[in-house]
């Protein structure tokens, strides 16, 4: 949901008022009408951090004062608007000009009394002492720069008087004094002292309490540490402070819930404050001021329209929204350790205690620039996020799950990309996939897979798996377990059959087929499997399977013996065509897994016999049967090449399949110097010569 009209502004429709901020505003209002005198002049002060609501509160004071009030007339000065000393006095005296009655004949003579008298102190306001110089003591030393000059005092007096006559109260509203550099409040300090005595007028002065005693403290009359000081000169200043009431939890949550309902449609229990039942006092202390919770919504809601709320884990999305508010610089470093805060490790494997691992990653690093008291609450939120990095023990705050995590390899990018990346699949369209598949589409799976990076392709794999398994297979057609195969089969041709999609995948397949149901009809389920016969695979799936269902035959459904029985069929098929192509076989169909499954669940004579007799007849060679018999090694590393390996061969299966009638070949020397690197069928032909002893006969 886009967001209509958002800004930055305060308030100033009362019946805006969400924070039940109008009764307080009353009371400023009342108290500030009851204290008004005709014969001097009262600063009333609005003390609140940044961003608590001073404007809006100012907004609200102004209101009631010239609605219920309607005899006062109100005015805002807004200082920081001003360019120097001159432009103060400028604004100040439009903002008094504004305030009083426009028509009447007193009124137009008070403000021509007030501007002589601001003509006379604007071009001398730098030498008006901040502290220590009553009015009268200010006076004369004007009087005495002024020289022939009308002298400051009768200047006063004359407008003073003429504001009596006017007769009616009036506020000056002095909003944004924090925003001032050092120079500017001392400028605008002294007019106030100055000019803030003119009767009838007082001023309601809205600051920050801390950074507005820094800003003194700065600026050169009191020391850089005197934070008494300071704050015993604001007390000169302001005579009756007003204090912005603190937003309670129950006004943060609240609101909080409120407007992130509105940022998405879903249920409430996806919010925040219902979403981390644990972590609601860290988003209370982070939220403290109105602003600090509008901004944090908006944010939020610039995020979820990048990001579909089904394609991410909200309550990840809404604290990581909350750090990147609050702490843009660690959020900012998060993608760059980005394995550390996954693994919650750091570093390569070291020997520590006589024990192999890894540092456990600190998060110090992230922390550092943070103000000291804020650093445990970007711990928490980090820990909150990321699972693997160790607790505080000062922190109790845990994530209740949950899935598309931002700590999950597969979802981390989305993220911080604020969209998905190229290289990612929406999960909508692998649960469209899965779903189509459910319901009759074999290709459905294979579809989203083809064509992908390994990468990539993995990351849809995990997906399928969590939207397939556990579940069993559908009865009758297991049209899942077909779209499984199939999507294995596209792997296998674009990635090979060692690759980790491919191996992934037919292990799906495998738990998927272990759970069909006990009346499924075997021809459904081995018929499923029929497209990676060629590679053999079927029969990897169908071993799997098997070891998915427990060692017992008590353990296997009933349909399990016929399945396994066709299987081993069309398994046989598989291994003698393979055969027959000799040199130009495939290299990497799994012939020992087919000719495995064919032995053990299907008549290992009878394969023999065929074998024998298209040795025979010349259809292959003993030869072409031992090259398959040559295993393959390589070392547990990304990118390792294979190797041929001639140090492990099983002779005992292949003379029960081959027969002793071709003694001569049995009896010929073993060819040491070959390329243990070329696999190709040829290279294994000569690489087998000499390495088998025929079985003996009994």
């Amino acid at each position: 949901m886009v967001s209509s009209g958002w800004s930055d502004d305060a308030l100033v429709d009362l019946e805006d008022d969400r924070l039940e901020r109008v009764a307080f505003a009353r009371q400023v209002a009342r108290t500030i009408d009851n204290a008004h005198s005709q014969e001097s002049s009262t600063v009333f002060g609005l003390e609140g951090s940044w961003g608590s609501g001073k404007t809006t509160l100012a907004n609200y004071v102004s209101h009631e004062l010239r609605g219920s009030r309607s005899h006062w007339h109100v005015a805002m000065f807004t200082p920081w608007s001003a360019s120097d000393s001159t432009g103060l006095f400028q604004e100040f005296f439009a903002a008094l000009s504004a305030a009083l009655p426009r028509k009447t004949r007193a009124a137009r003579k008070a403000k021509s009394a007030i501007s002589q008298a601001l003509q006379l102190a604007a071009p001398t306001a730098a030498a008006i002492p901040v502290i220590g110089t009553s009015i009268e003591q200010s006076s004369r030393l004007l009087g005495s720069q002024l020289e022939s000059r009308e002298d400051w005092s009768t200047a006063f007096e004359r407008a003073s008087k003429a504001l009596r006559e006017v007769g009616e109260p009036v506020l000056i509203i002095v909003d944004d004094v924090d925003r001032l550099q050092p120079t500017e409040l001392l400028t605008l300090l002294r007019i106030i002292r100055l000019l803030g005595r003119f009767p009838s007028i007082d001023y309601l002065i809205a600051y920050d309490h801390r950074s507005t005693a820094s800003l003194i403290q700065s600026s050169g009359p009191t020391s850089p540490t005197d934070d008494a000081f300071s704050l015993r000169f604001l007390e000169k200043i302001v005579q009756y402070p007003f204090h912005v009431p603190p937003l309670r939890q129950e006004q943060i949550l609240s609101k909080l819930n409120t407007d992130l309902r509105d940022v998405v449609e879903v249920d409430p229990s996806t919010s925040a404050a219902h979403a981390w039942e644990d972590a609601e006092a860290l988003f209370v202390r982070s939220l403290s001021t109105p602003r600090s919770l509008a901004r944090y919504v908006e944010q939020q809601r610039f995020a979820a329209s990048l990001l579909p709320h089904d394609e991410i884990n909200r309550r990840d999305l809404e604290l990581l929204t909350l750090l990147r508010s609050r702490h843009p610089s660690v959020y900012e470093r998060l993608p760059r350790v980005r394995e550390q805060l996954l693994s919650g490790n750091t570093g390569p494997l070291q020997m520590t205690d006589g024990k192999i691992g890894r540092a456990t990653y600190s998060m110090d690093e992230l922390v550092a620039g943070v103000p000291k008291d804020e650093q445990a609450d970007v711990r928490e939120s980090l820990t909150l996020l990321f699972p693997k990095l160790k607790l505080d023990s000062t922190i109790s705050g845990q994530h209740s799950g949950g899935t598309k995590r931002v700590a999950d390899a597969d979802y981390f990018d989305r993220y911080f990309a604020f969209g998905l990346p190229g290289d990612d699949v929406r999960d909508s369209h692998v649960a469209a996939a899965v779903s189509e598949a459910r319901h009759g589409s074999s290709k459905a799976l294979a579809s989203v897979v083809g064509g992908l990076d390994e990468r990539t392709v993995n990351r849809v794999v995990n997906k399928i798996r969590a939207l397939v398994a556990p579940g069993p297979v559908q009865s009758p057609g297991s049209s899942l377990l077909e779209a499984l195969a199939e999507a294995a089969e596209a792997c296998r041709k674009d990635h090979g059959n060692d690759s980790s999609p491919t191996r992934r995948l037919a292990h799906l397949c495998a738990e998927v087929l272990s759970q069909a149901p006990s009346d499924t009809a075997p021809h459904h389920l081995s018929e499923a499997l029929r497209t990676l016969d060629p590679s053999g695979f079927s029969s990897s799936v169908a071993f799997w399977s098997r070891n998915e269902m427990g060692p017992s035959s008590d353990h296997a459904p009933a349909w399990w013996a016929e399945f396994a029985s066709q299987l081993s069929v069309r398994a046989t098929t598989t291994v003698l065509e393979h055969l027959r192509a000799r040199d130009a076989a495939p290299l990497d169909m799994q012939f020992r897994v087919a000719l495995s499954f064919a032995t053990e669940y299907g008549d290992q004579d009878e394969l023999a016999r065929q074998i024998q007799s298209e040795v025979a007849s010349g259809k292959f060679t003993v030869e072409d049967v031992a090259a398959r018999f040559v295993p393959m090694t390589s070392l547990l590393a990304p990118g390792a090449r294979w190797e041929l390996s001639v140090r492990d061969i099983e002779t005992q299966q292949f003379t029960a399949l081959v027969g002793i009638a071709d003694k001569e070949w049995f009896e010929e020397a073993a060819i040491e110097d070959f390329d243990h690197t070329d696999t190709s069928w040829a290279n294994r032909r000569l690489a087998a010569r000499g390495r088998f002893v025929p079985r003996r006969t009994q």
